[in-house]
């Protein structure tokens, strides 16, 4: 799965488990009932993208970009990055650990000392 692109794409009822999708593409895709299970999507792409029902466990996000995504009610708490590109106008809802904070202080410009 390393590179697929499935960009624009409609996915209802897909569940993606234990896959290395780095580099994948899933841009402007529309995602009903997907379920990504300790999945590896470094440096993916899921720009611009419709997520319903969709659920991210346990997963390896370092670098991806979720820009234009709505991640309302979104729940990554279990997912692993230091560095996630997201809209922070969209994140409103977006249950996240403590340790993802950080990275998202620094998206808002905050300074970590």
């Amino acid at each position: 799965m390393v590179g697929m692109n499935v960009a624009e794409a409609t996915l209802r009822n897909v569940s993606f488990e234990e896959c290395h999708g780095h580099f994948s593409s899933f841009s402007y895709s529309n995602m009903k009932q997907v379920r990504f299970d300790h999945c590896a999507l470094m440096q993916s792409e899921c720009s611009n993208t419709v997520l319903q029902q969709t659920h991210f466990d346990g997963c390896e996000l370092e670098g991806a970009s979720f820009t234009g995504t709505s991640l309302q009610n979104m729940d990554i708490s279990t997912c692993r990055f230091e560095q996630l590109h997201v809209s922070l106008d969209k994140l409103k809802g977006c249950k996240i650990a403590p340790e993802h904070a950080i990275a998202f202080a620094r998206a808002l410009g905050a300074v970590i000392v």
